[in-house]
């Protein structure tokens, strides 16, 4: 089981178990603004143990270095120039043609539409 699973599971039945200590059912609800306080409170609680999470640069490497190994160089270095190159010249241009295509595309479906229509008669 994960911890997610059990995370989930502990959660639904402890509210369950709450409810039941608190007589909480569904034709009576006199306790169940004690219920929400205390799921409201609970649920706030994890900031008091904020205090045990441990300070450190974020940036700073979890494994020593020899562990890790030499650093070896990538593939591609980082300082060579590459040339970006546009693959659409203009959006209009673009928009323009994928347009017509569309309109002869449409209309060639209306033609062939009209012609099997004819046939049929």
């Amino acid at each position: 089981m994960s911890i997610d699973n059990v995370g989930l599971l502990s959660s639904q039945w402890g509210g369950g178990f709450l409810l039941h200590l608190l007589k909480v059912t569904r034709t009576r609800f006199d306790n169940l603004w004690l219920a929400i306080l205390t799921r409201n409170i609970l649920r706030v609680t994890p900031l008091c143990l904020l205090f045990l999470i441990p300070r450190g640069d974020p940036n700073a490497s979890l494994l020593p270095t020899e562990i890790l190994g030499p650093k070896e160089e990538a593939g591609t270095p980082e300082n060579e120039n590459i040339e970006l190159v546009s693959l659409v010249s203009s959006v209009d241009e673009s928009y323009a043609k994928i347009s017509q295509e569309h309109r002869i595309l449409t209309l060639g479906g209306l033609k062939q539409e009209s012609a099997s229509e004819q046939r049929s008669v």
